[in-house]
């Protein structure tokens, strides 16, 4: 079974897009972040359906208008890692 990103049990999160931005915040920790379009369309899909890193690229890509392809791949990747380190997205086995 892929591994799924999805939102951090108990982590309430609360998306909002202005020009742009993505402001999100964190109910768990209290933080507010600033992403942009792509890692706030990333994360919005998250939060609508835990998703796999494919489905990431794939989301992505029809956003941009682009192939998947080896760059697009790396960008997706550094998003995850970067809304991991944030404490707001996590993989696992099962849906949460």
């Amino acid at each position: 079974m892929p591994l799924l990103w999805h939102v951090i049990d108990g982590c309430e999160l609360s998306l909002r897009c202005w020009e742009g931005d993505f402001v999100v915040y964190n109910g768990l920790s209290g933080n507010t972040h600033i992403l942009d379009i792509i890692s706030g369309t990333v994360l919005s899909n998250i939060v609508q359906e835990p998703c796999t890193q494919e489905g990431l690229y794939q989301i992505v890509a029809d956003f941009l208008e682009v192939p998947v392809d080896e760059k697009l791949e790396a960008i997706v990747n550094d998003i995850t890692g970067r809304l991991r380190q944030a404490y707001l997205i996590e993989e696992s086995q099962t849906c949460s």
